[in-house]
């Protein structure tokens, strides 16, 4: 097994983050099991509750069972930190297993059950009544025991008549009787039944007394059952019925692989996986959003010259040449608000124009707050958007330039970009309205497509817009204290928090002996996604190496343990008794000084028994005494880009306005603070499957270390093969010394018993 990386005297302000993130998490919701370990997975997967949320007093849906079977059939490398499973399955690996193990047969155990079917099969006469029979001593037992067994059936059979008998006479079914009325007769009832019973049990259990003694006069009851026990011992079975159990669960999917059903406890576990965090925790930074205003009005922007060749190709039907005639119009009007300041500079400034224009559409009013809100926003716009500009373009003169035309003209702009939109709307929805053959078959899908995508867009632009107004109003002050707590912690989950510095964060980046991490960008804590700020990244990662930021985490945490029905490992405690067909091991199990190279080489050196899911994450980076100044801002860039931090990351990129109800990033100063709302999978507990001590057939096949007298395949067909010939009395070789006994057949000598 794995040693932690914490040593005896080693603090908790001296832990890196892993040890101490794997330590705290172990602790609360760990086991004292010796052979089960937590393995961390970092990144986590992100699990979307939709999969597996159903009915839990219905039957599981096909689909749920399928994503709770992909779920369970992972299997990992026996380390304690990990980027992912390591790509086989546990079915596979089990089965693969399995076929390596071959029965060793125990020849002390197989003589004596030969000895044993040489006694039940000796030959014997019994007069059941119709003279002697010639049989044997197991078919004249059983047939006696037969006899016995059917006349205790007759007596509770009768005894079940009669009391149907008294009970008919009393209650009938039809009738509603008091509770007095049925308290009494119930008391008549069951004395009835005894006055009957003390007049005839003594008939009957003599008879059945009597069908016993002619059982016991043959052979004791008890007798047999033993025999039955030692004949029925041995191992080996236990190997075909775990594939048969294997095999039966098997259940085909559509889409080519194969499910394997699993229980999940609690079974309600999916019912909990929604997050705590409000609108408001979730609301991004201003600049992360004028970062997506950027992107979507760059995307209008396109779409919109797209529009206007389609325009120019499009025939003049009807009213479309009017409506084509109003949107030029309110474009015209639109510039000529803004001070034609488009034609004075390139056309990224002219792109750069439209996103400062639709962030301040987002702040309206007139008060000064709201100047002020207005103001703050144009310039985080432009310092967010400031590569839409060409080299050589002063920023601070355009930036002036629209602001003030703005603050003049804001009714008038705002009612442009209005107009705008409502024409582009109604022009594409005119054009929709007419056949293909009268616009162009070959026009009419880029008319669909471009209103879809326009109408996209537009929705998007809109529910960021409306953030940008939530945010300019809750953007927390420097000064306010980040609590990392979640919300609300469900029944069944438990709080983790974890304080430590970015310096032991690094630290853990070195330490891959016991690990396998994920390593992209920043570090293994910051991974994924795509930056445009190389420079920022990689001067970040410079500087952060001797940085004393502080990190606080908080989450949420449960454990879910995963039981299967078909799948038995107990199977492997008994590879002692066992040949195996290579040579390589199937586990080194609980082994303390097998390396983690033999691990990993191994069969299947452990499975998943639980995973821990995480939820409500809030990580907070606060860098205020740190000399690196770029930190917060990077980070920003990054998570809301759609890359991960520390482990955690969403299902998606911020470029879909929707992915901030999964995350959110905001900074403040040289601080930065990152939520992480979807629950995701942090780890999986492992149970180490025991130790291979099978032997290789190569090795030899008689003998062992602990004296037991084991045999091969051949000797176990040869001894059956003595049995079904009546040579029962066989040599036997035990523990080295040869006795020789002189066959016989089972068909020489005779009992005999007369009723």
């Amino acid at each position: 097994m794995l040693e932690a990386t914490k040593t005896n005297d080693q603090s908790a302000d001296q832990q890196s983050f892993i040890t101490s993130f794997y330590n705290q998490l172990n602790g609360i919701i760990g086991g004292d099991n010796p052979n089960q370990f937590l393995c961390l997975t970092f990144p986590g997967t992100v699990l979307s509750k939709e999969g597996f949320k159903y009915d839990v007093e219905q039957d599981k849906p096909l689909r749920v069972v399928a994503n709770e079977s992909r779920l369970a059939n992972k299997l990992f490398d026996p380390v304690k930190v990990t980027g992912t499973d390591n790509g086989r399955l546990l079915t596979s690996q089990y089965k693969t297993a399995l076929d390596m193990l071959s029965p060793r047969m125990n020849l002390e155990i197989m003589q004596a059950k030969i000895h044993l079917r040489k006694i039940l099969a000796t030959p014997y006469t019994y007069n059941f009544g119709g003279g002697d029979e010639k049989s044997t001593l197991q078919q004249v037992f059983y047939r006696l025991y037969d006899e016995w067994v059917v006349t205790k059936q007759k007596w509770a059979f009768k005894q079940t008549e009669i009391r149907n008998e008294i009970r008919q006479r009393y209650f009938n079914t039809s009738e509603n009787l008091t509770p007095e009325v049925a308290a009494k007769y119930e008391a008549k009832y069951q004395e009835e039944f005894s006055i009957w019973y003390q007049d005839n049990a003594e008939t009957f259990l003599a008879g059945i007394e009597e069908k016993q003694g002619k059982i016991l006069s043959i052979f004791s009851i008890n007798d047999m059952r033993i025999i039955q026990g030692i004949l029925d011992t041995g191992t080996g079975s236990e190997i075909h019925e775990a594939r048969t159990r294997l095999s039966n669960a098997e259940k085909l999917n559509p889409d080519g692989g194969t499910v394997y059903p699993v229980t999940f406890y609690p079974e309600d576990w999916h019912t909990k996986l929604s997050s705590s965090f409000q609108y408001t925790d979730l609301l991004e930074s201003e600049e992360a959003l004028m970062q997506k205003i950027g992107v979507l009005t760059r995307q209008k922007r396109n779409l919109m010259t797209r529009l206007e060749n389609l325009m120019a190709v499009v025939p003049d039907k009807e009213n479309l040449k009017e409506l084509k005639d109003a949107y030029n119009n309110s474009k015209n009007m639109f510039n000529a608000d803004f001070g034609n300041l488009a034609s004075n500079y390139s056309t990224a400034a002219a792109s750069l124009f439209n996103q400062l224009a639709t962030v301040m559409s987002a702040i309206t009013g007139d008060s000064d707050e709201k100047k002020a809100q207005r103001h703050d926003a144009v310039q985080k716009a432009a310092a967010s958007n400031k590569d839409s500009l060409e080299k050589g373009e002063d920023k601070n003169t355009i930036m002036t330039n629209i602001l003030n035309n703005f603050e003049v003209n804001q009714a008038k702009i705002l009612k442009a970009q209005l107009v705008m939109e409502q024409t582009t709307t109604e022009y594409l929805k005119a054009a929709m309205a007419y056949k293909a053959t009268e616009i162009g078959t070959q026009i009419m899908p880029l008319v669909r497509d471009l209103r879809s995508q326009l109408e996209s867009v537009q929705e998007q632009i809109e529910e960021v817009k409306q953030k940008i107004a939530m945010a300019v109003q809750f953007q927390p002050s420097g000064s306010e204290k980040v609590d990392v707590t979640p919300n609300v912690i469900d029944a069944g989950y438990t709080e983790l928090l974890i304080d430590t510095n970015m310096s032991n964060v690094v630290s853990d980046e070195t330490k891959t002996n016991n690990a396998s991490i994920t390593q992209n960008n920043g570090g293994f804590w910051l991974f994924g996604g795509s930056s445009k700020n190389e420079t920022g990244m990689s001067a970040m990662e410079s500087q952060i190496q001797d940085s004393t930021a502080s990190v606080a985490i908080g989450m949420a945490v449960t454990k879910v343990s995963m039981t299967r029905n078909w799948f038995n490992p107990g199977v492997f405690a008994l590879t002692r008794e066992m040949f195996k067909t290579t040579t390589t091991k199937i586990s080194f199990g609980t082994n303390p000084t097998s390396d983690i190279s033999d691990w990993k080489d191994s069969i299947f050196p452990a499975y998943p028994v639980a995973f821990v899911v995480a939820k409500d994450v809030t990580i907070h980076v606060d860098s205020s005494k740190s000399d690196s100044d770029i930190t917060a801002k990077t980070v920003e860039e990054h998570v809301s880009r759609g890359g991960g931090f520390f482990g955690f990351h969403s299902s998606s990129g911020s470029s879909s306005s929707s992915s901030s109800q999964k995350s959110s990033v905001q900074s403040v100063g040289r601080s930065v603070t990152v939520r992480f709302a979807e629950p995701q999978i942090i780890g999986y507990y492992l149970q180490v499957v025991p130790e291979d001590n099978s032997l290789h057939v190569a090795d030899g096949i008689n003998g062992s270390q602990d004296g037991t007298n084991y045999g091969s395949i051949i000797d176990f067909v040869n001894k059956l093969k003595d049995v079904m010939l009546g040579n029962i009395a066989t040599t036997n070789t035990m523990a080295g010394n040869e006795t020789t006994n002189t066959p016989t057949n089972a068909a020489t000598g005779s009992m005999s018993n007369n009723s």
